[in-house]
């Protein structure tokens, strides 16, 4: 059961930084989600890092933060 709350954890915070990215996309290029989206996966496909990394770097350049705070933490 720890696994998994711990899993749950993990994915919840990663789909808030990459959710938080996909409207940072979208705000700088006047887009809808899916067009914001895509351009997050080329993005990581194109360096070949993982998604959440990318996202990272890109909510991180806005504010500077490497540490995501979400409702969901403890």
């Amino acid at each position: 059961m720890r696994d998994a709350r711990d899993d749950l954890a993990a994915a919840l915070k990663s789909r808030t930084v990459i959710d938080t990215a996909i409207g940072a996309i979208m705000a700088q290029n006047r887009c809808n989600r899916d067009a914001a989206f895509q351009i997050l996966v080329k993005a990581s496909s194109y360096r070949n890092i993982k998604l959440k990394e990318v996202a990272t770097g890109i909510i991180s350049g806005i504010g500077g933060e490497r540490e995501f705070p979400t409702t969901y933490d403890e």
